[in-house]
């Protein structure tokens, strides 16, 4: 961006026999419209992310269950097998 700035500066200055060698962007202060779609990007983003980990979470959680039923149904088999 600075390099841009710099080249569009040096256009209108070039036919005063101006150079300008450096351009610096600082502190920017974005429009207040601009600052909340930012907010609501970043919370969209945080509530997507929640929900793929909930998401993750309950996955998880039904395999782990569905691997003690099945490490207790063995073991019950084993235990009706060897009555």
């Amino acid at each position: 961006m600075n390099r841009n700035l710099l080249e569009d500066v040096n256009l209108a200055t070039r036919a005063w026999g101006v150079e300008v060698t450096r351009v610096e962007v600082r502190d920017i202060e974005p429009s207040p419209d601009i600052v909340k779609a930012m907010e609501l990007q970043m919370s969209a983003e945080r509530q997507k992310r929640a929900t793929v980990l909930d998401s993750e979470a309950s996955a998880i959680q039904s395999i782990n269950d569905a691997n003690a039923k099945a490490t207790s149904l063995r073991a019950q088999a084993e235990a009706e097998k060897g009555a």
